[in-house]
């Protein structure tokens, strides 16, 4: 197979997965009564309890600006999260996840878990972390490209 031709495939298949994550993730929302855009941060707000700024989701998650302010209004007018100044720096707020939201955010998660369990069936275990270490190296090397 030609260089051109694995190029592509590698990445019709991360358009792929994450097409599916979404479709996934974006019908469990709507059963939950929420937005996906409210999934998605509950949903990382959640699974990342150390990263509780909405300059989180944006830079380790990508959401834009705006996706993460017009979720965040949503989650607060259904009184899901709150939002508190930074005792340490008043130029930050941390989201904090109300107990409210649990059931929607446990309904989140099994979703969002059988969906990994699901692309990882037929897949040792060990398969899966040469998987994850392949995908590391490429991340880096393509980061050492960028430098030089």
């Amino acid at each position: 197979m030609s260089s051109n031709k694995e190029s592509s495939k590698m990445l019709y298949y991360m358009k792929k997965s994450r097409e599916l994550y979404d479709y996934v993730i974006e019908k469990k929302a709507i059963e939950c009564g929420i937005t996906k855009q409210e999934a998605d941060i509950l949903l990382f707000f959640y699974n990342n309890k150390n990263l509780d700024r909405a300059i989180d989701a944006v830079t380790y998650r990508g959401f834009s600006k705006s996706y993460v302010s017009k979720a965040l209004a949503l989650l607060l007018e259904r009184g899901l999260v709150e939002i508190k100044s930074d005792n340490i720096d008043k130029r930050y707020q941390r989201i904090i996840i109300l107990d409210k939201a649990s059931n929607i955010v446990s309904c989140l998660k099994d979703t969002q878990k059988r969906y990994f369990d699901s692309i990882k069936k037929g897949i040792s275990k060990e398969d899966f972390m040469v998987h994850i270490k392949v995908i590391d190296t490429m991340i880096e090397n393509v980061k050492n490209m960028m430098k030089g």
